[in-house]
């Protein structure tokens, strides 16, 4: 599958937020949104259609990392606002935070992806919704969904185990429920931003039953995703220390691995997406063991 670039220079716009705030990354979110709309039109189907296609990208958003980038910013927002209200959350200093290191997977992704000769090669789910932004045969939705899995199922699990040993605080229950919390802002923001990239058509469409089966399995996608990735923080909490270790690194590598199959399903089949990730969480319980042909690991 041939490289498709990002937009240039967009390795120094998505910078760790500063400051380190969630309406610190908003603002590292929205610049990334105003970088995609000034970026020439790569993917314009024919030069006589020019003014269709300027319009189906800057407006409806029709680039794969512009999708992901908008549903993240408007859930994010609302995060923002229930720390802000003070009652939703039960440690409004953690969620602070984890929302600052979540957010930072994402944009070191996009950094690594742009600038792999500076900062490291790009996970590899990643790497698949950024391949095949500019797919015209994704719907929108899609590429959002794409994002969330690969945030999620990858990043989450990383980001909370590193916030937790930061702060000196275990996976307890007050982190779960947070953690949870964030569950509930997904399930009210979903249908209204699938509204946002659907027309009328689709509206319409989303009647019937194929349309909601599809819709249910994008549902479901987000929420298992989350499901389990508080099940893979509590096995990388098991061979954390040192950060960096082998079987971390092991371990890290299998989940980018297992996250891409999921990433490429929602892309292209959101049903078989669906299914597989029911068959990965049957062996979803990290940590796992690394495979070295009968050496131990220290060997290797």
């Amino acid at each position: 599958m041939p490289s498709v670039p990002l937009p240039q220079g967009i390795d120094k716009v998505a910078v760790p937020p500063v400051p380190p705030t969630v309406p610190g990354v908003l603002q590292r979110l929205e610049a990334i949104q105003a970088t995609f709309r000034e970026e020439p039109l790569a993917n314009a189907p024919q030069p006589a259609d020019i003014k269709a296609a300027i319009s189906d990208l800057k407006e409806s958003g029709r680039d794969g990392v512009v999708c992901f980038n908008h549903l993240y910013r408007v859930i994010t927002a609302d995060i923002n606002e229930k720390i802000l209200q003070g009652r939703f959350f039960h440690d409004n200093d953690f969620l602070t935070q984890f929302d600052v290191i979540f957010a930072d997977r994402y944009l070191e992704a996009i950094r690594r992806y742009a600038n792999p000769a500076k900062y490291g090669p790009a996970p590899a789910c990643w790497r698949i919704l950024f391949e095949y932004r500019e797919h015209r045969d994704i719907h929108p939705m899609q590429f959002a969904i794409c994002g969330i899995a690969c945030h999620v199922m990858f990043d989450l699990p990383i980001a909370v185990v590193q916030v937790c040993k930061n702060m000196r605080r275990s996976l307890d229950d007050d982190t779960h429920e947070d953690f949870q919390k964030v569950n509930t802002i997904f399930h009210e923001k979903i249908p209204e931003l699938r509204r946002h990239y659907e027309d009328q058509s689709e509206r319409e469409f989303d009647r019937s039953i194929v349309k909601r089966i599809a819709n249910r399995a994008c549902d479901s996608i987000v929420v298992l995703s989350r499901d389990l990735a508080w099940q893979h923080a509590k096995g990388l909490w098991q061979v954390w220390d040192p950060p960096d270790n082998d079987e971390l690194t092991w371990n890290t590598d299998d989940l980018d691995n297992r996250t891409s199959y999921i990433a490429r399903g929602v892309l292209w089949d959101p049903l078989y997406a669906l299914a597989a990730k029911t068959i990965l969480s049957a062996s979803a319980f990290y940590p796992r063991r690394p495979r070295h042909s009968g050496l131990a690991l220290e060997e290797c």
